[in-house]
């Protein structure tokens, strides 16, 4: 992937963890620019007319300028790829070795994602 393009990043507003995370990544020193824009909105049914909104709801979606699709957990790793701090624990953890790990983890998370939140309040 090509560092010079930008990524945007589909959130669920809905959700509390989604809105912190959010917060957590701009605040991050980044190697790639990242944009936010809230999953299923109108811009981002307009600008990215042939994604699944409905699923970008419920499973992370960051898209590059370049057209590039990232879902769920490869979504995950490649935000963190994006970041200064953390692009070493991207490539760790899209290693063949523990990539099956790192689904399971996010996967949990993805589908616990309210209970968390209420937990967050």
């Amino acid at each position: 992937m090509d560092t010079n393009i930008p990524l945007t990043v589909l959130y669920d507003k809905r959700c509390v963890l989604c809105r912190r995370l959010r917060k957590w990544l701009e605040q991050q020193p980044k190697y790639v620019e990242m944009k936010f824009i809230e999953a299923a909105s109108k811009e981002a049914c307009y600008r990215f007319p042939d994604v699944d909104h409905n699923r970008t709801l419920t499973e992370l979606t960051v898209i590059s300028d370049n057209g590039w699709v990232y879902k769920g957990e490869k979504a995950w790793v490649i935000c963190l790829w994006a970041l200064q701090e953390y692009r070493e624990w991207a490539v760790t953890l899209s290693s063949p070795e523990l990539f099956p790990l790192a689904q399971r983890m996010i996967m949990w998370v993805s589908s616990n994602r309210f209970k968390i939140s209420k937990l967050l309040g």
